[in-house]
């Protein structure tokens, strides 16, 4: 109430002198205050009568002078800068904005839990209240006062598309629809001029800006001035949204659709957007991507008017030349260009770059994103912090920015040159006693070459046979590509010094830490622990380019704790050389070695051990070869050799499938092994320096890495093909009850096929095009079917149109019958959209059964009509929301009469799921139950083959031989193997995972088969099943199984595992031998009497 009467007490022009401080307005609403002359207001009260619209421009009354507020704030503001004495405010030397794309998605329930349960995530909140409580209060004014009343210049260019960060997503509510509308689904194909505004001191400064633009660029549809009245004061939201009426009076119409009045909290995004003072006022240019590409606060200067009007021109023009982000046509400057480029101007864009004017600093790359180049910069500059312009202690240069920065331009409109012109012979200089080259970030004459490289790499910074871009030797623009290239060739020349990362990262741990027990970290991951540490729970998460059903290969299947993205489990290798991150006493180890710049000749051997290591440093020596050993380290991410003697590479790193940086920077490679094309996740391969092939490296030049490890992947020769897999007999001792009568047997296949939908080489990066292509992959898919010839074949991932098309046609000419369903969301689609809809197919020889019956079981359904679920809250979020099914068979043998069921299941993916998993498989045994009693009490069979009299007779259901096979995405560790396999599991099961479905969370489930896997035959030292069924290079496991009746059947062969030499080249399946990331299971039983 208190709070209600100071702002009651506010008067319209009312000033407030603060002492030592800038004179601000009283704050109060900017609802309660009487209106002025801005283009669109946030004041309710009615403007005089006889204010129009101008025909000039949105502002209400364009031709009326100023109100008297207006000027009084502006005046007094100016005498109090004027009597302190100021000094300019720097120039916007960072990208503002968020780094995620905004989103209109909000947290769900276990989101907020899990963000509450994640270490990480409360040690930034507690630092940002730290910070916040540490700020002074008066330290925003301060800021202001000695800075002319700006916290910083606006740009006279645009930010660079590729360095600017995005708006976030701001809720409000519309004047037009008095609805709540998102600023995410406002910006789409438009360039926005977005303001906030709090306060009227803030109101005025936003008209101080947005008048000329808004008068220039009237009645484009290409542009919006989307205004946000933001009060995150409840109270003050609550009166400013009493006064709505009123304002969509004062408001002309033509802006109510992009007016917003929000109340949201902006705690956690005033510092990535810069607005640290709610009495001043800011505004953004947002562009159809909804990136800020332009920013301004308080008063206007002349220049920044001119600056916003003319940046939003060009990305109006841009817009509709079809989003082109450089137009052919450079932005007329306005003013002389300076004779050395400013500094930060790598942050803007290069048409006009010249114009840019700021504080000389030594800022780098100040754009929010943290790529690989912030890096190595960082590392660089934590090592030899000395200041903006700092030397190296082996030599005199300066440190590049990325490119487009004064290290990687002559000047503005003189473009890069090579190091080393065609017409000009190599420079030369001493080391550090001497004269070094002259500073890149200094004065440069833009009509000569830039400085050499390092003395160390003079001769390599040009090898023969290794060109330059052409572009850059006919004077054109560098192919970003190339630009990256040359930027982090010329960073890794920087770190020559011995054991370089590895002092960067102490100094930089020093620098945060005042505790005696240093902890280092890898400085190319935030927050890793490499030596030392006394922080928990270090995980390396693999940050898979696959997508969400990808992911599930990626991590561990049955939802447990595998941490795909670091070390292997835990275990001590032979030679004592621990094979994981983490020791037994759950402490934190290292992952990173440093062994740069050493002169080392060899590796040892030891070394290879170590395969827990992510990060491997081994620059600037005096290496030849890499041993072939090197794929041993599998978990690494970051494998740098650059500046050695390397004139191959073996093809054994393409085995490294998780490495995401390889720098060989400066060697003697004069070809690239094909193999390296396994590399799927590899972001970044460092090649300059190297005399490559220009087939090679006009590929990374125009395209990047992933067009050259696309390349190398699809040239690769083909591998000889593996041995066939071997026919595993099983002992007729340990099957008792069987006989010798052949017409019992029967052999059956399982196999999940990969469906075409889900063949992309997003997910399957690793394998060739040619070898994911369905036309390729279904004839090897049919043909290992045929070849084995087994009398049942179970299929999933299989599609309408394939099965109808493709496998029914050719199985039915070799005397198959099939049955097919698909998955559930099947049923709300029509025409070829459901024909594309994966689902189960089962197949059977027509000469040895007979179909009975035929059933779908699909999951949510049955879970829909059980009524110990329907008040269930975790039966509607989880399982009703997956569409897996199974297809059931009823058979009955031709000759003997004999009945048999056959269940073919997909069951969901997802680890985070492991509960549905769980329920869906306990759902499947009861269904399958009821199914089997029905089928006992039919008639038995009545045409007979010869030798037998009458066909078997059943008591009930579990009397029926029963095979249940299929995908079950479920490791032999998880609650679903051991419900299959014991026929029961408690209520309080791990996999339940604490939610609560009817019956199984009270009694827990179970089922009367006594069931056993086929494959739990084989294996030795108490390991069944075989080593996996699945292998992709982030996932290695048993998930499909052939589940049977054992009072009915026994099992009498079995189709044995992969060879393990032809696997130890093998990062993954699919490839050219292997039409599917599973492989097939294969399996003969026999009836028992």
């Amino acid at each position: 109430m208190l709070q209600l009467k100071e702002m009651l007490k506010s008067v319209p022009g009312r000033i407030v002198r603060l002492p030592q401080a800038t004179v601000v307005p009283l704050a109060r609403p900017a609802a309660i205050r009487s209106f002025t002359s801005s283009p669109i207001s946030s004041s309710p009260t009615p403007p005089p009568p006889s204010s129009q619209p101008s025909p000039a421009g949105p502002s209400f009354r364009a031709d009326a002078p100023l109100s008297k507020p207006h000027l009084t704030l502006k005046e007094a503001e100016d005498k109090v800068l004027e009597e302190k004495g100021t000094k300019p405010a720097p120039f916007l030397s960072r990208a503002l904005g968020v780094v995620e794309p905004p989103s209109k998605v909000r947290k769900s329930r276990e989101e907020w839990r899990k963000d509450l349960l994640n270490r990480e995530k409360r040690l930034e909140e507690r630092r940002h209240l730290v910070k916040e409580v540490a700020r002074g209060y008066f330290h925003d004014y301060n800021e202001l006062r000695h800075q002319g009343g700006k916290a910083y210049m606006a740009p006279k260019t645009l930010i660079r598309d590729e360095l600017a960060l995005y708006f976030p997503n701001i809720e409000g509510i519309s004047l037009a629809t008095k609805q709540k509308v998102h600023t995410t689904d406002l910006f789409e194909n438009k360039v926005s001029l977005v303001a906030f505004s709090s306060f009227r001191s803030a109101e005025e400064h936003i008209n101080s800006f947005v008048r000329p633009t808004l008068a220039d660029m009237k009645g484009d549809p290409s542009f919006q001035h989307v205004y946000i009245n933001l009060q995150e004061n409840p109270l003050k939201s609550f009166l400013v949204s009493m006064f709505l009426s009123s304002l969509r009076k004062q408001v002309p119409e033509e802006y109510h659709r992009t007016y917003l009045l929000s109340h949201q909290s902006l705690e956690y995004l005033r510092d990535p957007l810069g607005m640290p003072n709610k009495h001043v006022g800011y505004v953004f240019l947002v562009d159809w991507r909804k990136k800020i590409r332009w920013a301004g606060c308080s008063w206007a200067t002349v220049e920044e008017e001119e600056a916003l009007r003319r940046c939003a021109h060009v990305l109006v023009q841009r817009l509709k030349g079809g989003g082109k982000e450089e137009p052919k046509t450079k932005t007329p400057s306005p003013s002389p260009a300076p004779a050395s480029p400013p500094p930060n101007s790598h942050l803007y864009s290069p048409s006009n770059q010249g114009q840019q004017q700021g504080q000389q600093g030594g800022q780098q790359y100040p754009g929010a994103r943290y790529s690989l180049i912030n890096k190595l910069q960082q590392q660089h500059h934590a090592h030899y912090p000395q200041g903006p312009h700092h030397h190296h202690p082996s030599h005199s240069f300066s440190f590049p920015g990325p490119p487009g920065s004064p290290a990687y331009s002559n000047g503005p409109g003189h473009q890069q040159q090579p190091h080393h012109a065609a017409s000009l012979p190599p420079h030369s200089h001493h080391p550090a006693n001497g004269g070094g080259p002259p500073q890149l970030g200094g004065p440069h004459n833009p009509h000569q070459p830039p400085p050499p490289p390092p003395h160390h790499l003079a001769s390599q910074s040009a090898p023969a046979g290794s060109p330059h871009p052409s572009s850059a030797v006919n004077g054109g623009p560098l192919p970003p590509h190339w630009a990256q290239q040359l930027s982090l060739a010329q960073t890794s020349r920087s770190t020559n010094s011995p054991h370089h990362h590895a002092r960067a990262a102490h100094l930089a741990a020093r620098a945060q830490t005042t505790s005696s027990a240093i902890a280092i970290t890898d400085p190319n991951r935030p927050g890793s622990v490499i030596l030392g540490s006394k922080a928990n729970g270090l995980q390396h998460r693999k940050d898979a380019s696959l997508e969400e059903r990808s992911s599930s290969v990626a991590s561990n299947r049955t939802g447990g704790s595998k941490d795909v993205g670091g070390a292997s489990p835990t275990a001590t290798s032979a030679e004592g050389v621990p094979s994981s991150a983490k020791e037994k006493d759950g402490k934190n180890t290292w992952t990173t070695i440093d062994m740069g710049g050493m002169n080392l000749k060899n590796l040892s051997s030891a070394l290879f051990r170590y395969d827990f290591l992510t990060t491997l440093y081994i620059p600037h020596n005096a290496l030849t070869e890499l041993p072939a050993a090197i794929c041993r380290l599998a978990n690494l991410t970051l494998l740098d050799a650059s500046s050695n003697k390397l004139s191959s590479l073996p093809p054994e790193l393409g085995l490294l499938t998780r490495l995401r940086d390889l720098f060989l920077f400066d060697n003697h490679l004069t070809n690239l092994p094909p193999q390296l094309g396994t590399l799927h996740l590899l972001e970044t391969l460092g090649v300059e320096g190297n005399p490559l092939p220009e087939t090679l490296r006009s590929l990374i030049e125009k395209d990047g890495t992933s067009s050259l490890i696309a390349y190398l992947r699809d040239s690769c020769p083909v591998p000889p093909p593996p041995p066939e897999r071997a026919w595993l007999t099983i002992e007729p001792d340990s099957l008792p009850q069987l006989d010798k009568r052949p017409d019992e047997t029967f052999s059956l296949l399982c196999y999940n096929i990969l469906c075409d939908k889900y063949a992309t080489s997003q997910m399957y990066g690793y394998t060739p095009s040619w070898a994911l292509n369905w036309e390729y992959r279904k004839e090897l898919i049919l043909q290992e079917v045929l070849n084995y010839g087994s009398d049942i074949v179970c299929l999933q991932e299989v599609d309408v149109e394939q099965y109808e098309t493709y496998f029914l046609e050719h199985l039915s000419a070799n005397e198959y019958d099939g049955v097919h369903y698909s998955k559930s969301r099947a049923r709300t689609m029509s025409g070829d959209e459901k024909r594309q809809v994966d689902g189960c197919a089962t197949f059977f020889k027509n000469t040895v059964f007979a179909l009975v019956e035929q059933h779908l079981i699909e999951f949510n359904q049955i879970a829909l009509r059980r009524p110990d679920f329907k008040k269930t809250e975790d039966m509607f979020n989880r399982v009703m929301t997956k569409d897996n099914i199974a297809v059931v068979t009823l058979l009955e043998h031709r000759v003997s009469g004999a009945r048999l069921i056959v269940a073919n299941a997909h069951i969901h993916w997802d680890p985070e799921f492991r509960d549905v998993k769980l329920v869906q498989v306990a759902m499947l045994m009861e269904e399958l139950n009821k199914v089997a009693n029905d089928f006992s009490r039919l008639p038995a069979r009545m045409n007979l083959g010869e030798g037998y009299d009458k066909a078997p007779h059943y008591a009930n259901g579990t009397k029926i031989p029963l095979i249940v096979c299929g995908d079950f995405n479920s490791e032999p560790s998880s609650g679903v193997y051991e419900f299959l396999n014991a026929g029961r599991v408690e209520r309080d099961h791990a996999d339940f995972m604490d939610h609560t479905y009817g019956e199984y969370s009270t009694t827990g489930a179970k089922h009367a088969f006594d069931l056993k896997s086929a494959y739990s035959h084989v294996g030795s030292n108490g390991h069944f099943e075989l080593p996996f069924t699945n292998y992709t290079p982030g996932f290695k496991g048993t998930i499909d199984y052939i589940w049977y009746s054992q009072r009915s059947l026994g099992v009498q062969g079995l189709l044995g595992e992969l060879d393990s030499n032809y696997l130890a080249s093998t990062v993954g399946l699919p490839n050219c031998h292997f039409p599917s990331d599973h492989i097939s299971l294969l399996a003969e039983f026999k009836i028992k009497q």
